[in-house]
């Protein structure tokens, strides 16, 4: 039997949301393991925001460009997006 969280030509074929959906119906210990990783990663990142705005507008100002993310969207876009998801996290799981 493969291992479908350790297979790599299974995993490189999901969509993202296949991927995610698989880890969180792996198992209810990835499940908890995972939605404990979000909380700590959305706590991580808003904790930290003003260090990570800093280094990056140092960063644009040094290499004179504007530097996008992924999907072409800007840090502060970014931070946005990532309030948007603790607002519906902390709803959710009532924090």
């Amino acid at each position: 039997m493969i291992n479908i969280l350790t297979d790599t030509n299974s995993i490189k074929k999901m969509s993202n949301q296949q991927f995610i959906n698989h880890l969180f119906e792996t198992s209810i210990v990835h499940e908890v393991a995972i939605t404990k990783l979000i909380n700590a990663g959305i706590e991580a990142t808003l904790n930290n925001k003003e260090k990570i705005l800093t280094e990056w507008n140092q960063k644009q100002k040094e290499t004179k460009t504007n530097m996008a993310l992924d999907l072409g969207f800007t840090m502060p876009v970014f931070f946005q997006i990532i309030e948007e998801i603790e607002t519906s996290f902390n709803l959710k799981y009532n924090n």
